[in-house]
């Protein structure tokens, strides 16, 4: 049985002379919890991943960077998590 509780941070990070934001950081934390039935053992780890995106005058972009930049933080949380399960399954 595989349970993940992933969540998400966003900070601003960045201000310009006009207090207005310029950049934000967004950092994704993972919490994995494996049971393995035949095996009778339990494994619980973390992962996270962070990043940070431009801030745009126009919304829709600043949006825009945001999914992006959670798109890439998702697939390098996929492959952390994947290299630990193979870390620990190659262990049985």
């Amino acid at each position: 049985i595989l349970k993940i509780e992933t969540k998400k941070n966003k900070q601003i990070k960045e201000k310009n002379i006009k207090n207005e934001i310029t950049k934000y950081q967004v950092s994704l934390t993972s919490i994995v919890k494996i049971d393995f039935l035949e095996k009778i053992q339990k494994y619980e780890f973390s992962v996270s991943s962070n990043g940070d995106y431009l801030a745009n005058d126009k919304y829709s972009i600043t949006l825009q960077n945001e999914k992006r930049l959670i798109e890439d933080l998702t697939s390098d949380i996929t492959n952390k998590i994947k290299n630990k399960i193979n870390l620990i399954t190659n262990d049985f």
